[in-house]
């Protein structure tokens, strides 16, 4: 991929943004579900995951898996194995806030670097550490639209969290 010559300062710029409206985008969600009666967090509904808690619960673990990863750990297992219901909403806000930490306290080279690591079933492989972090925001949007659509069909009540990047650049005067 060609960047000029400050393409990797505009790099950081870019990550840095997407990590930050993570924490933003995971927040919007966490807010919205504080409103809600914790009933609806275990009803089915038909998504990737059958329920608002595993959805979170998915998050949570890809959020927390990767971002070890990159702080030189593989970890062998979910996270959420061990988590109690309600922690999934601390394990989202701490995840978040360290990618964003991380890419804050790191340089370009950080994010053009390697990071090797083994997959939980073994397998080694190695990406870049700014690939991972793009890899693991975009999931997490994905994942808030899911809980968005699923917020609807169960009909929850209140205004429904807008959490598209535009929103959040708009909201905090990004540009």
């Amino acid at each position: 991929m060609y960047l000029p010559a400050d393409g990797n300062r505009i790099m950081k710029k870019i990550i840095q943004q997407y990590t930050d409206y993570n924490v933003w985008g995971n927040t919007q969600i966490l807010k919205f579900l504080s409103l809600q009666d914790r009933a609806v967090l275990d009803i089915e509904t038909h998504s990737s995951f059958p329920t608002i808690r595993k959805t979170l619960f998915h998050i949570a673990d890809a959020q927390h898996i990767w971002y070890e990863r990159m702080i030189g750990r593989s970890p062998a297992d979910w996270p959420s194995k061990s988590m109690l219901p309600d922690e999934v909403f601390s394990s989202i806000e701490n995840t978040s806030v360290k990618f964003a930490e991380l890419v804050a306290g790191k340089d370009e080279n950080f994010l053009n670097a390697e990071c090797s690591f083994n997959s939980l079933d073994g397998t080694e492989y190695s990406e870049t550490n700014a690939s991972i972090i793009m890899h693991c925001m975009n999931h997490s949007t994905f994942h808030r639209g899911q809980l968005i659509t699923m917020f609807r069909a169960l009909g929850l009540e209140g205004k429904m969290p807008r959490t598209d990047l535009i929103a959040y650049l708009r909201e905090n005067g990004k540009k």
